[in-house]
């Protein structure tokens, strides 16, 4: 799993989680509903739906399987 994170800019007070992950953390439609459908949609640490409005210094954390083409994880043998 990779997982992704934003603090929520004074600029995008007020967006649902939603928008945030796709035009600022940049994650396609695929990875956001994997995420979305795993409930590994975090705002503040606690669980959130899709449409939740996030405030601004918020931490917003996101955990997806890990994009093609990135490395793979260290193997820890």
């Amino acid at each position: 799993m990779q997982e992704l994170s934003l603090i929520v800019a004074p600029g995008d007070d007020g967006w649902p989680v939603r928008r945030l992950a796709l035009e600022r953390m940049q994650m396609s439609y695929g990875e956001f509903k994997s995420a979305k459908f795993d409930g590994l949609l975090l705002l503040d640490g606690v669980g959130v739906h899709a449409d939740t409005r996030a405030q601004a210094g918020q931490r917003l954390v996101l955990c997806v399987p890990q994009r093609e083409g990135a490395p793979c994880a260290p193997s820890t043998k």
